[in-house]
């Protein structure tokens, strides 16, 4: 009798699971506030808003033209990074690296665009934004 009743409490401890991970949104759509500072800024820049798409299903996080794989997600994290996705700039690599903290909503990012070819400096961005959930319009 004992090993039906727990196999019957596992049974439903993996229902709850399945069904709070089909509760979680797959597109999530952020507004973010904060900085960037690197190479083209000589002091920070604030940022007026930025858009931040995190697409758990496709497991890609997108921002300022830039898309990143997710490396890691959990319940308080969204780790990010490697090299661009999608539309690249000739010649350049293109690394992206990130974070977002589930539950301040802080996110610090780093972009570097390099020249294998060329001996001039990278150009590198560093974002440190704080981001919200939007809702939907309709």
């Amino acid at each position: 009798m004992r090993p039906i009743v727990i196999a019957v409490l596992l049974a439903l401890i993996l229902m709850a699971e399945q069904q709070a991970r089909a509760a979680e949104p797959k597109l999530v759509a952020l507004s973010c506030d904060g900085s960037i500072t690197g190479t083209v800024f000589s002091k920070p820049k604030p940022t007026e808003k930025m858009g931040v798409v995190v697409n758990l299903e496709e497991q890609t996080v997108s921002f300022e033209g830039w898309v990143a794989r997710i490396e890691y997600a959990d319940a308080t994290l969204i780790r990010f990074g490697g090299k661009q996705l999608g539309q690249q700039i000739k010649g350049m690599d293109i690394t992206i690296l990130g974070q977002i903290d589930r539950v301040t909503g802080h996110m610090a990012a780093s972009t570097s665009m390099s020249d294998p070819n060329s001996k001039t400096s990278d150009i590198d961005s560093t974002f440190d934004m704080y981001c919200k959930a939007t809702n939907r319009v309709f």
